[in-house]
């Protein structure tokens, strides 16, 4: 069942504008002092000083003050979030409950001023009660917020609208992952700077190597090329010795046989 809605005065008549996600400042301020009010009345009824009546009376004033910033700010984190259907009808008991606390503040004024002008009993008594029965419903009130956040998990995680997006946080356990990470990197960029500054070396001897054997090689080849220019002179030259050599025999056996002839005739 629907809780009535009491009116509200429009927030957009305010002359400064809301911010946003700062509703859980004003809650815990208006959980915590009506139960700082409670104190003080119980202590006065020992004390029974006018002065600290007084000054309960300024906590209840600071406390309506406080619950109106808790409906504004409310009001406004509230159009940041996405609801589903039950945690649109919290949402709504929420917002109705916070109007009755904010009015009951006004009785709670009424009541104990009444109970400084007047002297009854009877003032003072109602004052006492209202006040605890005030103080349960900021108890509800406070849980229906917290299931608001715990159990539906609205604005958790949510950004403000007009907040710039900002680098995600990293936690200390991630952070030190990561100076972990940038220092094997950083070792490995080294080692393979090692490595390379090896090679290379290797590297020039390899080829100044290779090279050697390339020069060896053509010396080789010139030699071998050089040898075949030079064995056709020499066959050319064996040739002709071996012709002088035939023409020097042939001219022995002609003059041989010339001798012959002429002792034949002889």
């Amino acid at each position: 069942m629907a809780l009535y809605q009491l009116p509200l005065p429009p927030l957009n008549l305010l002359p400064i504008s809301i911010p946003e996600h700062i509703h859980p400042l004003f809650v815990h301020f208006a959980i915590a002092l009506p139960i700082v009010i409670l104190l003080i009345e119980l202590f006065n009824l020992i004390a029974k000083r006018r002065s600290i009546a007084i000054m309960s009376l300024m906590f209840m004033v600071l406390l309506a003050i406080v619950i109106f910033g808790a409906i504004a700010t409310g009001i406004t984190d509230a159009k940041l979030a996405t609801l589903s259907d039950e945690a649109k009808s919290v949402v709504l008991e929420h917002k109705a409950i916070s109007t009755y606390l904010l009015y009951g503040v006004g009785v709670l004024i009424i009541l104990k001023l009444l109970s400084l002008f007047v002297s009854k009993n009877l003032f003072k008594f109602a004052y006492v009660i209202f006040t605890l029965i005030f103080i349960a419903t900021t108890f509800y009130e406070g849980k229906l917020g917290g299931s608001l956040v715990y159990k539906y998990g609205v604005n958790v995680g949510t950004k403000s609208k007009t907040e710039a997006p900002k680098a995600p946080k990293t936690t200390a356990t991630e952070s030190k992952k990561e100076e972990s990470v940038n220092k094997e990197k950083q070792q490995e960029n080294t080692s393979e700077a090692n490595k390379s500054q090896e090679v290379a070396p290797q590297n020039n001897e390899t080829s100044s190597q290779e090279e050697n054997k390339t020069q060896n090689s053509d010396e080789a080849n010139t030699n071998e090329e050089n040898k075949t220019q030079s064995t056709p002179v020499e066959t050319t030259q064996d040739n002709s010795s071996k012709e002088k050599v035939k023409e020097e025999n042939s001219t022995q056996t002609d003059e041989a046989n010339a001798t012959k002839e002429s002792n034949e005739t002889k």
